[in-house]
């Protein structure tokens, strides 16, 4: 599944200083939220297509150093893999902590009232 995603609609280069800025002007929780939910849809995907190599090339790789040393390692994608869904984990945390509280009881109802 490819998705083209403007990474530069996720992410703005705007100083920390700049961003608190503009923040106490246009208090606009919306604001905060886009490139939040951009960059979770992103890594979803992203953790998707990881799976799909994983799953196919498996998660150990094994290199050569020269003619005396071998051996096994992490593949490229597992490091990449773990990086990203901590990442992911991060923003949906973030994304959580900014529903109303009356959401967030709704949200939790529905998933434990799931059938």
């Amino acid at each position: 599944m490819e998705v083209n995603f403007p990474l530069h609609a996720c992410v703005r280069g705007v100083s920390r200083k700049e961003m608190s800025e503009s923040d106490r002007k246009e208090p606009n929780p919306k604001r905060k939220r886009t490139p939040l939910i951009q960059n979770a849809a992103f890594l979803k995907v992203t953790l998707e297509d990881l799976q799909t190599e994983i799953n196919s090339q498996g998660c150990v790789d094994t290199y050569q150093n020269g003619t005396a040393q071998s051996g096994k390692k992490a593949s490229a994608e597992i490091s990449a893999y773990n990086t990203s869904l901590k990442n992911y984990t991060t923003i949906i945390e973030k994304l959580d902590k900014m529903l109303p509280p009356e959401q967030k009881k709704s949200k939790l109802d529905a998933f434990t009232n799931d059938e």
